[in-house]
């Protein structure tokens, strides 16, 4: 069964001269593959993440963009350190990637029954389903690299079995 998590990050550019606040929520499997959405806290832009979450060690996380033509998306490698997650953010693109910052996040348990986090996983599913529906060619492009497919999980399955 997936588990649901939610997430603070704070993201600076390299000259350290803005900031960026985004919370959100991810949930992910047994093998770490990962869905959510942050939410910029100053704009209320939402955001379709997605990538690899090894709990108590590293993160790679993809901040995909659903409401741009013009942007790319971010990815954010971090490691834990203490009790949050630090390192890297870069434009990700299929012909580069060119780091811009550095990242912070902290990923927060959310203590629920098992029926209340079906009910959490479904509207977050939903919440998911809107971005997914929206993001531009570039999301789309690393999505499709990035994510197993319906295909690929199945094998996966087949082979832990």
């Amino acid at each position: 069964m997936k588990q649901i998590r939610a997430i603070n990050c704070i993201c600076q550019d390299s000259e350290k001269t803005m900031e960026k606040k985004y919370v959100g929520e991810f949930s992910f499997d047994q093998m770490g593959i990962m869905e959510g959405f942050l939410i910029d806290t100053t704009t209320n832009r939402k955001f379709l993440t997605f990538g690899y979450y090894k709990q108590g060690e590293m993160m790679s996380l993809i901040k995909g963009i659903c409401d741009s033509e013009e942007e790319y998306p971010k990815e954010m490698i971090v490691k834990r350190k203490a009790n949050s997650y630090q390192g890297e953010v870069s434009i990700k693109a299929s012909f580069i990637d060119f780091p811009i910052g550095s990242c912070e996040l902290q990923v927060i348990d959310i203590a629920k029954t098992k029926k209340e986090q079906r009910e959490e996983l479904s509207k977050l599913e939903r919440r998911i389903s809107l971005l997914k529906n929206n993001m531009n060619k570039k999301t789309e492009d690393l999505y499709t690299k990035c994510m197993p497919s319906q295909e690929k999980e199945k094998i996966f399955q087949l082979l832990r079995v």
